[in-house]
């Protein structure tokens, strides 16, 4: 079929409205299409060999017909696909406070070696790349912390190729050092020669093209033959030397490349005689073409774009510090869960006999270890081995390795802010999944920032106090904003209908928009509606700005979403947290010790705010739902009524949250000296009764 629509005069119109489309579970055709490989003899070599063409062919034509890096990713993963990435964008350490060596260092260190072309389950806690990427964009080298060694940026390089099977880079960027830059030979041999890079822009002044046309003299660096295949753009800076400037234009420079209907721009600069030189590169260029028109080895069908004043180095673009804070001793907020964390670590610990996650009645078969067969007689040891049971199911990930393994039904929470650190934080695995609406500059180019890379620590220590609240969660990290004051809403609202298709359980928004986005207010009433399912909870700040601050979003829209404030650590609201509007919950926010991005030598080690707040809310309500579930053998249809903020609201008025400060101390154990004792508490306090309709 698709064959025939290739034919077509109107395929370019066509086809990327088809490979882009998804059926109702969310597959694309290219995902249907590999479908049907699956129940093929994969240890058939000829099989295995016709998957792989086919897959580079479909690919193909999704590469060339389907623009923009959100097209080609729904067209390969649909919108329920594991995804990998389509680029990488490092710009984000334009910073001296950022330590890109280190991430370097850290990132490459945490993969396995995988089998080419072998997909991984999101779960795997790597990160997984396309063979083409639509671009690689270094950080600007003259700022990141020094030193930066190049065998960092080989390391990087090797670590794509070999370990990310990257092949093909649409487009490299790289700021290198102008004290320092790489050695050509260095940036051919470890650079060129692994990729096919079809535009390069790498700031080396006066560059010898001999790296990409391959000098015939001894001692000159390898021919990169894929680039120099490949290669449709490049971009030269000159520092006005005029023997680099003509071996350029000479036969032996740019006309040795291929297919030189290529625009190729020349960036020049400290040109006292700019406009003649100009002129006289340009009247050498027209010579040349005339003179070696019949030439097969050369090709002077190139345009040479000469720019006589422009910069050959990027300024940082802006970042706002971390905000000072005096260091002040560690709030035991999240320490008061430390008991029944204890607790639920020791539980699920325990194996079951048959161990399947099956939370059907007990069939006298299945035991604690060195329980005996005439004590699980006991009913009472029989509910306990349930309790076990379902806390397994939903705390644990399911066993691999097996035909039909179960599904992952952790509780899943979806945080919306401004990325988080997945490489070198401390909630790295708890991280399934992630997603970034932000681009690298302000006028929606395709350069998309990395969700899992950040320039600001705050979406990373919201993560980690959900994380600290709940470590039995699954996190889904949504980027929406470079920094904590950028968040833009109507980007939130993609994100909000993200994380709906992903079938989070919460999701957590700490932060504000004085702005009532007609998007984001239809996603997120989109998100609590519960009449053809169960709804999703959201989890909102409110403004640090006192009694006298302005309507603000989306914690102010109502009845969708859940909305916090902080308090001091007694439980007090302080001037910065009164508001006008009543406020759904209240929460100690003060001096929380949050971790952030490791290679961020700013961070301060404690977090304060309506923020903060926030994501203790979200962690709390994910854990809620963990209790309920282990404690009551619920159908997924009474659980709908705990996903409205009406059913949460009774589990956060049970601790008084409502009123004051939040006494988890009402729901939640405070020692557990003796495990029976802990063990019914919990039985009796998460019992679905104790939160009626």
């Amino acid at each position: 079929i698709l064959e025939e629509i290739k034919r077509r005069e109107d395929a370019d119109k066509v086809l990327p409205v088809i490979l882009t489309a998804t059926n109702k579970e969310g597959r694309s055709p290219y995902q249907e299409e590999l479908d049907k490989w699956e129940n093929r003899d994969r240890e058939d070599p000829e099989v295995t060999q016709e998957e792989s063409e086919f897959k580079k062919s479909f690919k193909s034509l999704i590469f060339q017909k389907v623009k923009g890096i959100p097209n080609v990713s729904m067209a390969l993963y649909g919108s329920s696909g594991n995804l990998k990435e389509l680029c990488l964008d490092m710009s984000d350490f334009n910073q001296s406070s950022h330590n890109f060596e280190k991430f370097v260092e850290k990132l490459t260190s945490l993969d396995t070696d995988m089998d080419e072309g072998v997909d991984v389950d999101e779960d795997d806690g790597t990160l997984q790349f396309e063979d083409t990427l639509f671009f690689v964009h270094l950080p600007d080298l003259n700022y990141v912390k020094q030193p930066c060694p190049h065998k960092t940026l080989r390391t990087l390089f090797l670590w794509l190729k070999n370990k990310k099977n990257v092949k093909i880079i649409k487009k490299l960027n790289i700021p290198d050092n102008t004290i320092n830059p790489m050695n050509p030979a260095f940036f051919g041999l470890n650079i060129l020669n692994n990729f096919e890079i079809e535009a390069l822009d790498w700031r080396k002044l006066d560059m010898s093209l001999d790296i990409l046309t391959g000098g015939v003299d001894r001692g000159k660096p390898p021919k990169a033959s894929g680039t120099r295949n490949s290669l449709k753009e490049l971009t030269l800076y000159s520092s006005g030397n005029w023997s680099v400037l003509y071996h350029w234009i000479s036969k032996d420079g740019l006309a040795r490349l291929p297919n030189g209907v290529h625009e190729k721009d020349i960036h020049s600069r400290h040109l006292e005689l700019a406009e003649e030189y100009k002129a006289y590169l340009e009247g050498r260029h027209a010579e040349n073409k005339k003179l070696y028109e019949n030439d097969p080895d050369t090709n002077f069908n190139y345009k040479p774009d000469i720019k006589v004043n422009a910069k050959w180095y990027y300024p940082p673009p802006p970042h706002e510090p971390e905000d000072a804070t005096a260091h002040v001793p560690m709030h035991q907020f999240t320490g008061q869960l430390g008991p029944c964390h204890k607790f639920l670590d020791e539980q699920k610990a325990k194996r079951l006999v048959d161990d399947r996650y099956d939370v059907s009645d007990c069939d006298g078969q299945d035991e604690f270890p060195g329980t005996s067969g005439e004590a699980m007689q006991d009913p009472q040891n029989d509910e306990d081995m349930q309790h076990v049971r379902r806390l397994r199911k939903y705390a644990i990930p399911p066993v691999r390795g097996i035909d039909l393994p179960p599904p992952d039904s952790r509780i899943k929470v979806a945080i919306i802010d401004n990325g988080a650190d997945r490489i070198r934080s401390s909630i790295g695995e708890m991280i399934a999944k992630g997603v970034s609406y932000v681009t690298a500059d302000l006028f929606g180019s395709d350069r998309i920032l990395p969700w899992w890379m950040v320039s600001d620590a705050h979406g990373t220590q919201m993560a980690s106090l959900i994380g600290q609240t709940n470590p039995y969660c699954r996190l889904y990290i949504a980027r929406v904003g470079k920094g904590r004051n950028d968040i833009d809403p109507k980007s939130a609202a993609k994100a909000v209908k993200w994380a709906i298709e992903q079938k989070v359980d919460i999701i957590s928004m700490s932060w504000t928009t004085l702005k009532n986005d007609s998007a984001l207010e239809k996603a997120i009433k989109d998100a609590a509606d519960d009449s053809s399912g169960r709804a999703t909870l959201m989890f909102c700040s409110t403004a640090d700005e006192g009694i006298f601050s302005d309507p603000i979003y989306p914690a102010d829209y109502g009845k969708n979403v859940v909305s916090v404030s902080a308090t001091d650590r007694w439980g007090h609201s302080t001037s910065k947290n009164m508001r006008a509007k009543e406020v759904d919950i209240r929460i100690p926010g003060e001096n929380i010790e949050a971790v952030g991005p490791a290679y961020i030598g700013t961070v301060t080690p404690t977090v304060s705010g309506s923020s903060v707040a926030t994501a203790l809310a979200a962690g709390i309500a994910s854990l809620a739902l963990l209790l309920l579930r282990t404690y009551n053998n619920l159908e997924d249809r009474d659980m709908r009524h705990f996903y409205t903020k009406q059913g949460i609201m009774r589990i956060f008025k049970k601790m008084d949250a409502d009123k004051g400060g939040i006494q988890l101390s009402k729901l939640f154990p405070r020692e557990t000296v003796d495990e029976n004792n802990t063990r019914k508490t919990l039985a009796k306090n998460w019992n679905i009764s104790n939160f009626p309709e």
